[in-house]
């Protein structure tokens, strides 16, 4: 894992919880999970949330839910602010969508977890 400068290390130990439970959770689904945002531009404040994409082959409610329930359980144990994002990885090469400033700033600066 890339050092997450913009973390501090009670905001690490909640990321790596939420994505051990993302990727148990939606094993072979999982594309990849990247930070994004404030806190991996290391420009993140006391009170920004900690931007998570998770990139997933197919998108449905019941994995989002799932993806949210895990969130909702690491912010509360850690008092941190994890929000994740979940994305098709279809639409991350969709030509419509690769010129979006969110998927564009997703690639420059998204550190892979």
């Amino acid at each position: 894992m890339k050092k997450l400068r913009g973390l501090k290390k009670q905001e690490i130990e909640a990321v790596n919880e939420f994505c051990t439970g993302v990727k148990k959770t939606l094993g072979s689904n999982l594309v990849e999970l990247k930070l994004f945002g404030s806190k991996a531009r290391g420009e993140g404040s006391r009170d920004s949330d900690i931007d998570v994409a998770v990139v997933v082959r197919r998108r449905n409610a019941g994995a989002w839910d799932r993806i949210m329930d895990i969130a909702f359980d690491v912010n509360l144990k850690w008092g941190v602010y994890i929000s994740p994002r979940v994305l098709e990885s279809r639409s991350l090469k969709d030509p419509k969508w690769r010129v979006t400033g969110f998927v564009k700033n997703l690639q420059r600066e998204g550190i892979p977890l």
